[in-house]
């Protein structure tokens, strides 16, 4: 019952040669899709696609870039980049080059990872690892249903991994970077979870009759995260 009529034969159409049909991933985060597709407007049929390929392959390799700098900075040796390099599966690669948000979620998974783990490495911050960790939260978040949850997990595990005396001193002494990086992060997760509620991506059949409500977000959230 998966494969409908509209999935193959447009339901609509409309002046331009644009035709509406069904997708399955018409339930997803609309951020991936919206970037890549605003970018790729003056391209049609099959320059599209490959368009869109383009553009997630460039955003892709910005973000792995961004992770491998980082670690090439705070490593003593060659060990960490060629450990590094081997978490590039054919999977993960496979991934960058297609019109699908995937790729940028294991790019971001990375970037926020290595971010995070430089921050308990040197005992310090700069801007590269501040930024660098929001800007992978905010790309797991945005391109996956769980992304909230796998973000939240992997702050969660890094500050188990230094006491928090020197995650204030390190928060503290980088205020000004930790602050807008933090607030940022947050209102990504917030929207999030808001576009969970409202859609319902993970809903086998047709979704509730009744979208989430801004008084519903917390306890939404809450009651997500613990299921």
């Amino acid at each position: 019952t998966y494969t409908k009529p509209d999935d193959c034969v447009p339901v609509r159409r409309f002046p331009g040669g644009d035709v509406e049909i069904a997708s399955a991933a018409s339930a997803y985060n609309p951020a991936y899709y919206a970037v890549v597709g605003t970018l790729t407007r003056p391209f049609h049929g099959a320059q599209a696609d490959y368009a869109m390929r383009a553009v997630t392959a460039l955003a892709c390799a910005w973000l792995l870039a961004w992770a491998a700098t980082i670690v090439v900075r705070w490593s003593r040796s060659r060990w960490p980049l060629v450990v590094f390099m081997l978490g590039l599966t054919p999977v993960l690669l496979y991934s960058t080059a297609i019109a699908s948000p995937n790729g940028l979620a294991y790019s971001g998974a990375a970037l926020l990872w290595v971010s995070l783990l430089s921050v308990v490495r040197r005992k310090a911050a700069t801007a590269l690892e501040a930024v660098g960790a929001g800007t992978g939260a905010g790309a797991v978040m945005t391109t996956h249903g769980t992304g909230p949850m796998l973000a939240f997990l992997a702050l969660a595990l890094v500050l188990l991994l230094q006491p928090s005396r020197t995650w204030r001193i390190v928060v503290v002494s980088r205020w000004k970077v930790w602050l807008p990086v933090a607030t940022t992060v947050l209102l990504v997760a917030l929207g999030c979870v808001a576009w969970i509620g409202y859609a319902h991506p993970g809903a086998i059949g047709e979704p509730p009759d009744s979208p989430l409500t801004v008084t519903d977000l917390w306890p939404f959230a809450l009651r997500w995260l613990w299921e």
